[in-house]
């Protein structure tokens, strides 16, 4: 599972077609083309491939090379990634009330 999310993120990083910020770059590298800077869209499309090539270097470590060591991985189950909401809606609740003009008059009574 771990090697799995690892993946995922490198290939986020390496903005491939199914993942959320291959769009953006799309468009930029497409902007600047248009505006032509051609060279500059090469410049940026080569670096990308670069950039790939050593991400998917990571991944075949992960997947290709042999184990050296068998020590066992322990991750922390982490709640406030997998599940922010709970966390969010407090610290949303504790912003309004704290920056509502009832929120600052309270509070600025209670400094007197």
């Amino acid at each position: 599972m771990i090697a799995l999310v690892m993946t995922s993120a490198l290939f986020t990083l390496a903005d491939l077609p199914l993942f959320a910020k291959f769009t953006s770059k799309f468009y930029l590298f497409n902007t600047v083309a248009t505006q032509g800077f051609l060279w500059l869209a090469g410049l940026a499309i080569s670096t990308s491939v670069v950039s790939f090539y050593h991400y998917l270097m990571v991944v075949r470590k992960i997947y290709v090379e042999p184990i050296r060591d068998d020590t066992t991985i322990h991750v922390p189950q982490l709640i406030l990634g997998v599940c922010p909401v709970p966390f969010v809606d407090a610290i949303q609740y504790s912003a309004v009330a704290l920056l509502s003009s009832e929120g600052v008059v309270h509070m600025l009574y209670s400094l007197d």
